[in-house]
């Protein structure tokens, strides 16, 4: 008698595994024609790693179709084959997704020339305040899966302890935020290698009881940092991070997105000199930007942005009605982004500089330009990055310069004109290598709209901008003018030109202002 089969029932990893390989065959047949310049490179050359090469270049740019769904059914896969890293990204003990090790790093050169520039500024009669971010790593690692190293916490140790020994004042976040698997699971996305807004604000309330410290002479007011004067949103699944964006959707989901606005009157100014933009208004309007929390894209959007709008060469906050007058000069990398929109509450001016982007002059040579009373430095994983520290720059006494003036007018008027980029020149020859004062006591509209002015050092021969300053009217207007020092490149042509604008470059069309007790002076 012959025995009946008996029926498999196939498990459901193997149906899974079979539905994502079929999806991956079928995206990777979309892209044969991509593999037509690789393959005919190999048929040439019989250079089988740079054929491999050439293929992983395919698959990451951008050219590349259905990419992202692509990305998702490789992490659903190696998510589901248990794989603790994929794509450059450590699925870590709380589910949460890491970055891979960089490495044991000697901090002495950074501390030294961090020592350099505390000393700097002591002399100058500046504080300043290197404050250490964390890593989405608790001190004690115990969140790397077994046979994972991470050495940012031993670096993050060195440097800090070198700067003790050279009596920097620092402070260190990791014990608050970074002190057990709790607390990381609390304060960082899952997705992404950031802390989340409620990291950042903790972040920034406690900046704020150091910097109170720093000015025992005159208490700032901390009354917007406590979290009940602000409110709290949610949005639901609308963030995948940038170690997310590696793995897909699948891998380790996605996050929600708690973000914090005032619940306190605001009225404030956020400037961007490299896009020639001013933003005025409530915080919402001035700092944040809508474009990331009114629609939900994984792959194309960075809701981490909705703060500022992503990392600048040089940001600029003016709160006429801050509660504190101090100046503030912050030195960043992408983790301070919501931390200076919260701080932009509490001080009338802040200047924000990212020395990845910030190629117009050293830090010294900014710093020596302006007038702050606190420096502040503001680093996660970028302690590790040398540029940093080089470009700080040549950090010697300058000697004091005297002033000749060069240029006087009551009134420098910019005319009603039809023209995107409306302006006045002021005839004055200029040099290379010679530092220049621009002063006005205020602007006056007369027609038309606008919340800022723009100002050029302009190359007439190339056709593009040298130098550019942005200003806020009516902040200028309320605090005793305004004052701009620029340098002109030693590289610099022999055609260049001081364009005063009637408002913003780009936007100047139907606008007509007065720029009242102007002068230029040179430095000697």
């Amino acid at each position: 008698m012959r025995r009946r089969q008996q029926k498999r029932n196939i498990p459901f990893f193997e149906i899974t595994a079979m539905v994502l390989f079929s999806l991956f065959i079928l995206l990777a047949a979309i892209n044969l024609p991509l593999m037509k310049t690789p393959l005919e490179n190999l048929k040439k050359n019989r250079d089988f790693k740079a054929f491999t090469q050439e293929v992983q270049a395919v698959y990451t740019s951008d050219k590349l179709e259905g990419k992202n769904p692509l990305i998702n059914v490789n992490g659903a896969f190696a998510r589901l084959t248990n794989r603790h890293i994929y794509n450059e990204v450590v699925l870590l003990n709380n589910g949460y997704l890491g970055a891979m090790d960089t490495g044991k790093t000697d901090m002495q050169p950074r501390a030294d020339k961090l020592a350099e520039l505390s000393r700097y500024l002591e002399n100058e009669g500046t504080e300043f305040l290197f404050v250490q971010a964390g890593k989405k790593i608790d001190l004690a690692n115990e969140l790397l899966p077994l046979g994972e190293k991470n050495h940012f916490n031993e670096n993050a140790n060195d440097l800090l302890n070198m700067l003790a020994k050279e009596n920097v004042r620092t402070l260190d976040l990791r014990p608050f935020l970074n002190g057990n698997p709790e607390q990381v699971s609390r304060y960082y996305f899952k997705t992404d290698h950031h802390w989340n807004y409620e990291g950042a604000f903790y972040a920034f309330q406690l900046i704020m009881q150091e910097m109170n410290r720093i000015f025992p002479d005159s208490p700032l007011d901390l009354a917007y940092t406590d979290e009940s004067m602000w409110q709290k949103h949610l949005l639901k699944n609308h963030f995948l991070g940038s170690n997310g964006k590696r793995v897909g959707i699948f891998y380790a989901g996605t996050d929600d997105v708690v973000y914090y606005t005032p619940e306190f009157d605001t009225w404030m100014s956020c400037i961007v000199p490299v896009h020639n933009r001013i933003t005025k208004g409530v915080f919402q309007d001035a700092v944040m930007r809508s474009e990331y929390f009114e629609r939900t894209d994984y792959f194309e959007t960075i809701p981490y942005c909705m703060y500022i709008g992503g990392d600048y060469p040089l940001v600029q906050h003016r709160n006429a009605e801050a509660p504190n007058k101090q100046k503030i000069l912050i030195v960043k990398d992408s983790f301070v982004l919501p931390v200076q929109s919260f701080m932009s509450t509490l001080f009338s001016e802040i200047d924000v500089i990212d020395l990845r982007h910030f190629t117009e002059e050293t830090l010294a040579e900014y710093i020596e330009k302006n007038d702050f009373d606190l420096v502040m430095y503001l680093l996660s994983g970028t302690i590790i990055s040398k540029e940093y520290f080089d470009r700080i720059g040549d950090l010697k006494a300058v000697p004091e310069k005297t002033e000749t003036l060069l240029y006087e007018a009551d009134a420098v008027s910019v005319k009603k004109s039809n023209t995107k980029y409306n302006y006045k020149k002021i005839n004055v020859s200029l040099e290379a290598g010679k530092e220049y004062v621009l002063r006005f006591t205020n602007v006056d509209i007369q027609e038309g709209t606008t919340h800022g002015i723009g100002i050029r050092l302009y190359d007439s021969k190339a056709n593009a901008p040298v130098r550019t300053f942005t200003h806020d009217i009516e902040y200028g207007n309320a605090n005793d003018g305004c004052e701009w020092r620029f340098t002109v490149p030693e590289k610099a042509g022999n055609e260049l030109q001081l364009l005063l604008y009637a408002g913003i470059p780009g936007g100047t069309a139907g606008i007509s202002l007065t720029y009242h007790n102007v002068s230029l002076s040179v430095c000697e």
